[in-house]
């Protein structure tokens, strides 16, 4: 069975949600819970790249597509009923969908 998993990271594409994004990272306290614990997994927070952790860990995930996306950039296809503006507390999200339908993690 092959599978896709969505990474969907908590922040938008364009220019200035990166901003916004680094503006939140920035000014929050040390106790305070990660803005996008995704863009922290994927890129160590504020890089632009990814990490060369986060590379290799790709490669070793046989049998399923990854496919990271912002907020702003989720399809009708993808989308997923809990991943709305309505609700931004889900997200970051990981979502596997196999030819069977998604599931939310």
């Amino acid at each position: 069975m092959s599978s896709t998993i969505y990474i969907i990271y908590n922040a938008d594409s364009s220019v200035l949600g990166k901003l916004k994004y680094a503006h939140t990272k920035l000014m929050q306290s040390s106790s305070d819970e990660s803005p996008c614990s995704a863009c922290d997994l994927t890129h160590n927070g504020l890089q632009l790249t990814e990490t060369s952790q986060w590379s290799a860990t790709k490669k070793r995930i046989h049998g399923a597509d990854i496919k990271q996306l912002h907020r702003d950039e989720l399809s009708a296809e993808v989308s997923v009923d809990y991943c709305t503006d309505e609700n931004p507390s889900i997200l970051p999200s990981i979502v596997r969908q196999t030819n069977e339908g998604r599931r939310g993690d």
